[in-house]
């Protein structure tokens, strides 16, 4: 891992989180939840861990860790009679459902999927089964749509986004060091797209330095 693989990671984690966030939260989400008798929230829970197959709530818990172990069990009793396949089909199709609203036709998204896939498809999958499982999972056609509150929970989503931040650069050594600056160009055109008329613009935007080296 080099510096300045780091500093794309860092510089491009807002704008990376905004936009994955922004999908959990969209119409597209809710529209499959709610085709199957569920929240939002809990298509997540379900979807995103059902690439494991039919793990328990226990075994949920551990894997997402950092959401209390009663949400989870509650999500799991009240879906109890969904198929983790079912699952994933709904939320991977809210996920492509909601990348065709915003972001089909926009300049550049082609080169973003292209660079990501590489950077996952090599990513070391090593003690991460869930995205272990994830990178196997098929990805649409090119021309088809591409709690209460714990006193430490925000300290553990911190240390976590630190990981994933740290875990992310390291595997962006698969790409070029032009490459890398340009992924996190297009993470942020992304998230621009995405966001809701009137919405701030947040931090981790990356600027360039006039020699080509990343600025705050």
């Amino acid at each position: 891992m080099t510096a300045d693989a780091l500093a794309v990671s860092r510089e491009s984690r807002a704008a990376l989180v905004d936009t994955g966030g922004r999908f959990l939260v969209s119409d597209q989400m809710a529209a499959r939840a709610k085709e199957l008798g569920m929240q939002a929230g809990g298509l997540y829970f379900r979807g995103r861990t059902g690439a494991l197959g039919e793990v328990s709530s226990h075994a949920a818990t551990a894997i997402l860790g950092i959401f209390p172990h009663w949400v989870i069990d509650l999500t799991w009793r009240e879906s109890a009679a969904l198929p983790a396949a079912t699952a994933v089909t709904a939320y991977s199709t809210a996920c492509a459902e909601w990348g065709t609203a915003y972001l089909s036709g926009l300049p550049g998204m082609d080169r973003l999927a292209d660079l990501a896939e590489r950077v996952a498809d090599a990513a070391d999958t090593s003690a991460l089964p869930l995205f272990a499982a994830w990178q196997t999972q098929p990805r649409p056609a090119a021309d088809g749509p591409r709690a209460a509150a714990i006193s430490d929970l925000s300290s553990r989503r911190e240390a976590a986004e630190e990981d994933t931040r740290v875990a992310f650069a390291d595997q962006l050594g698969v790409l070029a060091l032009g490459e890398q600056t340009e992924l996190a160009a297009l993470i942020d055109r992304a998230n621009v797209a995405s966001r809701p008329p009137g919405t701030p613009m947040g931090g981790g935007r990356m600027t360039r330095t006039s020699s080509g080296g990343p600025s705050d």
